[in-house]
């Protein structure tokens, strides 16, 4: 999906267009290509629902998805699950190059290429997704919620998630209270 022309949209012979064989999927994986250049909330749901889309229609049909390019290598998705499942504990690259028997240079460039974002980026953004729906839903302290999502650092928890939402995380819990 990354083959851009020079409107940011895949070539119609890009490798991802000419690999579906179904004329539905091919189109809707050239729509998907035309929203690719903007990163914006809105161009992830138009994605995210096309997507859905498509594996409802795979499914209704009994088929698979019809493209193995949108599977990620074995030490991505392992990575990927190590920080969904892990995300309270420190994790390291020279941790992950020792269990996976790859380079932590590989490791990062890999995951980043996958996933749009380095392995430290993806792993705060699980931490701060945890932070929220503990700010939504207990009476914890902010430190203590930094704690239990894997920051031990306070300061730097509502750093990154004032710099993510744009808000600290005592104003995203008043703000969430004040609508129930």
């Amino acid at each position: 999906l990354q083959e851009q022309d020079a409107n940011g949209r895949a070539p119609e012979n890009s490798a991802v267009v000419r690999s579906v064989q179904d004329p539905y999927a091919s189109g809707v994986f050239r729509h998907i290509n035309r929203y690719l250049p903007y990163a914006d909330a809105d161009a992830c749901f138009t994605i995210a629902h096309l997507l859905t889309e498509l594996l409802t229609k795979c499914i209704m049909e009994g088929s698979t998805p019809p493209i193995a390019a949108l599977t990620f290598p074995k030490h991505v998705q392992h990575m990927k699950s190590v920080f969904e499942n892990d995300y309270p504990n420190p994790h390291t690259l020279e941790e992950l190059e020792l269990e996976l028997g790859i380079s932590k240079y590989r490791l990062c460039r890999d995951f980043s290429k996958y996933m749009q974002k380095s392995p430290i980026q993806y792993l705060n953004r699980i931490r701060l997704e945890a932070a929220m729906e503990l700010l939504t839903t207990t009476d914890l302290a902010v430190h203590m919620i930094s704690s239990a999502v894997g920051i031990p650092n306070t300061s730097y928890f509502i750093h990154l998630f004032s710099r993510e939402y744009g808000i600290t995380p005592l104003q995203y819990r008043q703000a969430h209270s004040q609508q129930l």
